[in-house]
């Protein structure tokens, strides 16, 4: 028994985005020697008395006017250019390869085998020097391990990171609408919660999620103190949507964990960290919110299994798990010469699904 996750098609990167117009910074010959120069001459204590107002120095304009006139020195000495990046180039592509690459698509089209042939071979040459340019690029930003920000700036390239901006639709409504679906469990939940440490013969069925986890957090050790820290970072928790400069009126939730925190995939493995298998002939899979179980049927029946199933279902109404039948697939291999008819399989009613094949996503 599996959960079948739907798979959707991709289009290549070249295909879902455009080339991009970038500004970029030439340092052309010399450059770099004139900026000292500048700061050589430069009165720097005129910056001071300018942010000066009696005895009092105002940093945030010392600061602003210093950085301002080194931004003025650099676009004196500097020269910026237009360039067009596309989505599939090459982080080590240089000026010199795409030369080449209009040199050899050239002699292509005319059919001059022999130019084609040496531009060929130039292009294969620069194509390795500008690769181990380019290693040696990334190597030169981890070679001073105390630089946490050339470090970082190495990783980024590595990545090929590009900030980018999504756009999207500006109506006025559509934060609201988008933080009412967000919150749509919330209007099951009935219950609130409390900061207290429950007994051990608790009502299981009458506790919020998060009352439950708790629970269980006692029972593996966590002191009470941060049993509540944790109650209080999912219980009354304000959430609203802001796209641009529309942002959604103020919900309050208590149902599920934030999204995106590191907390809350460690919060639900604690939750379902007493899901295992009760029979030896029982494996329970679980990877994220999807899980497998796998079980042997032999000659002795298929009741361990059927038990099993019926403990997973009672595991997740326990603990207010909502367990999507329709998602829920069944596959039997058979290895008998004579083959026998399989019975149904029933959760909460509903049969479930038989497949001749699953993919798994662990």
């Amino acid at each position: 028994m599996a959960t079948d996750t739907p798979r959707c098609s991709t289009r290549s990167i070249v295909r879902r985005s455009k080339p991009l117009l970038k500004q970029v910074r030439i340092w052309p010959a010399g450059a770099i020697s004139a900026l000292p120069d500048c700061f050589e001459q430069t009165t720097w204590i005129a910056f001071k008395d300018s942010g000066t107002d009696g005895d009092t120095v105002n940093l945030e304009k010392y600061t602003a006017s210093v950085i301002g006139y080194i931004s003025k020195c650099i676009d004196d000495v500097t020269v910026s250019k237009t360039i067009i990046t596309r989505p599939n180039q090459k982080p080590w592509m240089t000026a010199e390869v795409r030369m080449l690459l209009g040199t050899c698509d050239s002699a292509f089209r005319t059919g001059d085998k022999e130019a084609l042939r040496k531009v060929r071979a130039k292009l294969s040459r620069a194509i390795r020097e500008a690769k181990r340019a380019y290693t040696q690029k990334i190597h030169g930003h981890f070679k001073d391990t105390g630089d946490i920000q050339r470090m970082w700036k190495g990783i980024q390239t590595i990545m090929n990171y590009r900030k980018t901006s999504v756009s999207c639709d500006s109506e006025a409504s559509l934060p609201d609408t988008l933080n009412d679906f967000s919150a749509q469990f919330e209007a099951q939940n009935n219950v609130a919660a409390e900061k207290s440490i429950p007994p051990q013969n608790y009502q299981v069925l009458c506790l919020t999620v998060a009352e439950h986890l708790i629970g269980k957090l006692s029972l593996l050790g966590l002191n009470t103190s941060l049993c509540n820290w944790i109650l209080d970072f999912l219980a009354g928790r304000p959430q609203s949507v802001q796209i641009g400069s529309s942002t959604s009126n103020t919900t309050t939730l208590s149902t599920g964990a934030p999204q995106g925190s590191v907390l809350s995939p460690l919060l639900f493995t604690l939750l379902t960290h007493d899901c295992a298998a009760m029979h030896s002939s029982n494996y329970i899979i679980k990877f994220t919110d999807d899980t497998t179980m796998v079980g042997l049927i032999n000659k002795d029946g298929e009741s361990a299994y059927r038990e099993e199933v019926r403990e997973l279902v009672s595991l997740c109404m326990v603990n207010n798990l909502y367990l999507n039948v329709d998602k829920t697939k069944e596959m039997v291999v058979d290895f008998r010469r004579a083959r026998g008819d399989h019975s149904p399989l029933t959760i909460n009613g509903s049969s479930v699904e038989k497949i001749s094949s699953v993919e798994n996503i662990t």
